[in-house]
């Protein structure tokens, strides 16, 4: 007996253990997070893509329009001129997208660690929304990976911290032995042997270690205060985390259906204006900034749609499970 010192290791052992094994599921989460945020990069950039043709589609169909009218001479020369730019625009727009998806595409092929190149399928991931309610993903971040493992690392503070006390208390040992003597005219075992035993019982009191025992509580108290203050800030942070997250993820939804709504009034508008500027009722300009307009409200809307995407992913990290 060395006063509980094995007992309160166990309990410590176990403690980090789970602490361990908490930790697994959170890393997991991150490397799953990490890996999401790449895919939804490569949603992005697809989706990217796809806007950056529809404008090249319009420039070029605006330079028909303005190279005909011009040739009419219903139009200026600067006109068609202008709408050559806005191609060129356009080809670079197209470009610089298919070099992000496959730039994308690569950091996802790493994040997964395969061989073959990885890419994201096309579709929307925003249908399904949260399968649960707020109140219930804030009870659930008070219970998530980085909680838990808090908690774990708390108890075995505490196991370490109580078996630092040990140390002041007395050790015992207890040994009993037995043996038997005889005389033999050979190396055979005489069979009238004599036997005899002993008990031994012992104690050992601990007076004076040069303060090694003081230092190794005034550590593990201190430990155990710092794991304390861990846990603490684990929970604030789990409770900042959830509010965030909800917050970006509704507010990025709401930016979402705005941003749809938006887009389809400036492709309505620039069909208008440039139905206008082929029957000479408006000018280039007028066409011009309405394509700037839809070109912005399309990049707004690939911008909420992968905050929001993200956001999810976030809140998944946070309470340790899919939603």
């Amino acid at each position: 007996f060395q006063g509980g010192q094995r007992i309160w290791d166990i309990r410590g052992a176990r403690a980090r253990d789970a602490a361990a094994e908490a930790g697994i599921v959170n890393q997991q989460f991150v490397a799953t997070l990490n890996a999401k945020q790449q895919f939804f990069n490569v949603l992005a950039a697809r989706e990217s893509q796809i806007a950056a043709a529809a404008q090249l589609e319009q420039a070029e169909q605006q330079r028909r329009t303005s190279v005909a009218l011009a040739r009419a001479r219903q139009a200026t020369r600067s006109d068609s001129l202008r709408a050559e730019i806005q191609v060129r625009n356009a080809q670079l727009a197209v470009s610089d997208t298919r070099n992000s998806l496959e730039t994308s595409e690569a950091s996802l092929t790493r994040a997964v660690g395969a061989d073959e190149l990885v890419t994201a399928a096309p579709g929307d991931t925003l249908s399904e929304g949260l399968a649960m309610s707020d109140s219930d993903l804030a009870a659930l971040a008070e219970r998530g990976p980085l909680v838990t493992q808090s908690e774990s690392l708390l108890r075995a503070a505490r196991a370490a911290n109580t078996m630092a006390w040990t140390d002041y208390l007395p050790s015992a040992s207890l040994s009993y032995s037995r043996g038997g003597t005889g005389d033999a005219a050979d190396l055979r075992v005489p069979s009238d042997l004599r036997y005899t035993g002993a008990l031994r019982l012992s104690f050992s009191v601990p007076i004076f270690d040069q303060l090694q025992r003081e230092e190794r509580q005034v550590q593990s108290s201190v430990a155990e205060d710092n794991a304390q203050a861990e846990l603490r800030d684990a929970r604030l942070a789990a409770r900042e985390g959830i509010v965030r997250w909800l917050g970006t993820y509704h507010v990025a939804g709401e930016r979402v259906q705005a941003q749809i709504a938006t887009v389809e009034a400036a492709e309505e508008d620039l069909r208008v204006q440039q139905q206008r500027y082929a029957v000479g009722g408006s000018t280039l300009l007028d066409v011009l900034t309405s394509q700037t307009q839809l070109n912005q409200a399309r990049r707004d809307l690939i911008q909420a749609r992968y905050d929001q995407r993200v956001a999810k992913a976030q809140l998944e990290a946070l309470v340790g499970r899919g939603l």
